[in-house]
């Protein structure tokens, strides 16, 4: 199985956002254990740099976050094909329609986010963190005995 996770997912967890940050941190658990091949979009990988930038004034802390993420997460490269696709698409929200057309270029199973509102029309299925780990733990994915990310 393959996921793409939002940019959200990640600043929750690196923020440790109350309500969110436990969940966050089980996604990439459940991605770290080899349960799911998660991805980040190219794009995705820049706004995260941005946001921690901003949220951790420290660069060398924040490269040694992403260079943390990007042991267990992959990247997906952005096309032409999935700017018009996204441009052309009925998402509301365009960064969004990008991921979408990009999640579906690859075959993606799946994009995890919190805002799955944005999401509504996207080609691909969407689930929010909570969804992720409920549909793992149904298909007898064991998380105990996987290292934790926080």
């Amino acid at each position: 199985m393959k996921a793409i996770i939002d940019t959200n997912i990640a600043i929750d967890l690196m923020q440790k956002r109350d309500g969110f940050a436990e969940d966050a941190a089980k996604v990439f658990t459940i991605c770290a254990g080899g349960l799911v091949e998660g991805f980040f979009t190219s794009n995705s990988i820049c706004d995260i740099h941005y946001i921690l930038k901003k949220y951790l004034h420290d660069e060398k802390e924040v490269r040694r976050c992403l260079s943390s993420w990007l042991d267990i997460i992959n990247i997906v490269d952005l096309k032409p094909e999935d700017i018009v696709n996204a441009v052309e698409s009925d998402m509301s929200d365009y960064e969004d329609a990008v991921i979408a057309a990009t999640a579906k270029r690859n075959r993606i199973d799946f994009i995890i986010t919190r805002n799955t509102k944005d999401f509504k029309e996207s080609p691909v299925p969407v689930l929010t963190p909570s969804q992720f780990i409920e549909t793992s733990l149904k298909a007898g994915w064991r998380m105990d005995g996987i290292n934790g990310i926080v």
